[in-house]
């Protein structure tokens, strides 16, 4: 889950899945506040400068591939006009990612295509390592400061809000995480037309939500 520039970090879950979901854990702790800059993914789990990663802008051997989510730095602020040009290219956005990038939808677009625009630096494909927090594979990293939170440790679980990214189907996600032995769906809403999830974790659970 992305941070808004310039608040604080907090600690805990961080998932963006196959769901097409990330979360943070509930009760988290405040970590370090978030120093945005350019070509820098602002994210729970860490900063990520993606110069040093795989773009497909500048590697013709990267096709977009089916089902994959994708990132895509721009070198400076979305504005209309570009929101525009990146919908007639085909790019469908699925949510902000400071500093000034988004998560993305490349199924009816190509690599040329965006490339063409001008204003995408970069774009990549949404990896792994950046769905957990770190401290989520610590448990004394996570101090429960509500009553609720201290029962649902005291029963092996961690509280999180799982958010459904933009353009979600969120009956669909809830069916999913319902399903996997460890995770228990407590409450769901949605807020300006994002869904997210209020639910229990087990560590056990934690590999097959992600």
């Amino acid at each position: 889950m992305a941070n808004k520039g310039g608040g604080a970090r907090t600690a805990g879950l961080v998932l963006a899945t196959g769901l097409a979901c990330c979360a943070c854990a509930d009760d988290a702790i405040v970590g370090p506040r978030v120093v945005p800059a350019p070509g820098v993914l602002n994210l729970r789990t860490g900063d990520v400068g993606v110069a040093a990663l795989p773009n497909m802008l500048t590697d013709a051997s990267m096709q977009i591939r089916a089902g994959v989510r994708y990132v895509l730095a721009l070198d400076g602020p979305m504005t209309p006009e570009r929101r525009s040009a990146l919908e007639q290219a085909g790019v469908r956005l699925d949510g902000y990612l400071p500093t000034n990038s988004w998560m993305a939808n490349l199924s009816r677009t190509t690599p040329e295509r965006v490339r063409a625009l001008g204003f995408v630096s970069w774009a990549g494909e949404y990896r792994r390592e950046w769905k957990i927090d770190p401290a989520l594979r610590h448990p004394l990293a996570y101090r429960p400061q509500t009553d609720a939170g201290r029962a649902l440790a005291a029963a092996g679980e961690r509280p999180a809000t799982v958010w459904l990214f933009e353009h979600s189907d969120g009956a669909a996600a809830a069916r999913s995480l319902g399903a996997i032995p460890g995770v228990r769906i407590f409450t769901t809403e949605t807020v300006a037309g994002t869904m997210s999830l209020h639910v229990g974790l087990r560590p056990e659970a934690l590999e097959a939500v992600t």
